[in-house]
């Protein structure tokens, strides 16, 4: 994948503003009621690409899979890549001392594809995507573009369960011309019919969720999956998503119904 179109260490500066935003209380995109609890050819660094069966149906809105193509940017797009990436040796992976969340119990991360997957502990420490290791043992991600992750220990770690989420919030899209859109903490433009949107795409461009449930940012209908872009108020255009990027263990996403490979 050519290189993106903004700075890499921005993705670290929108997750800590996520997590700032969470706990003051800025609501992240609203998504249906879930239980209780609730809910390729990429060559970004640290990703498992994942493919389907030939005979694997189409998903329904809002699980988080499709078909998978070898292709990548700047090569004809025939179908949407839904890519897992998880810390492996290539990582940095720092050593985080103390309680890591004694600020903030663990609760279920939304950023995932996967079961038991948690975020805790104090805004600055960017732990939003996390699993169990052993014990009172984890490992989160920490910036999927610059390969970094943290190790960190709690006794609320031990015993963690949680499902995995209803509405998989993306780490970063990638459109098909090459626009990388990325979290941000609060919405700040006004949308064309008060629609609304975390997913930014440049200055003034945006993802924009969908009307009826303001729930999804994409229709996975076909192959290639689509989303509505913003540009300020104006009415949004339909794009087409080449790569929707989660945290998540290879064995995770092999358990959604993909193959890493």
């Amino acid at each position: 994948m050519a290189a993106h179109r903004r700075p890499l260490a921005l993705l670290s500066a929108l997750l800590l503003a996520l997590v700032l935003a969470a706990c003051s209380g800025a609501a992240p995109p609203p998504e249906p009621e879930p239980p209780e609890p609730p809910s390729a050819g990429s060559d970004l660094p640290g990703h498992q690409v994942p493919s389907v069966d030939a005979d694997a149906p189409v998903p329904s809105e809002g699980e988080p899979g499709a078909h998978v193509d070898g292709s990548g940017e700047g090569a004809p797009l025939t179908a949407t890549t839904i890519t897992g990436v998880w810390p492996d040796q290539s990582w940095q992976i720092e050593e985080l001392e103390g309680d890591a969340c004694a600020d903030r119990a663990p609760q279920i991360s939304r950023w995932v594809l996967g079961e038991n997957y948690f975020g805790c502990g104090a805004e600055e420490d960017l732990l939003i995507a996390c699993k169990q290791v052993a014990g009172d043992e984890a490992l989160c991600v920490r910036d999927p573009l610059e390969k970094t992750a943290v190790r960190i220990h709690s006794p609320a770690i031990d015993g963690f369960t949680a499902p995995s989420p209803e509405a998989p919030l993306p780490l970063m899209v990638i459109l098909a011309d090459g626009t990388t859109c990325t979290p941000v903490a609060r919405d700040g433009i006004d949308h064309h019919a008060g629609r609304q949107s975390w997913l930014y795409c440049g200055e003034n461009a945006a993802l924009l969720l969908d009307i009826s449930t303001a729930s999804y940012y994409f229709d996975p209908s076909g192959k290639v999956w689509t989303a509505d872009l913003g540009v300020g108020g104006a009415a949004p255009t339909t794009v087409e998503v080449r790569e929707i990027i989660y945290a998540g263990t290879p064995e995770d996403v092999q358990a959604q119904g993909f193959h890493v490979g």
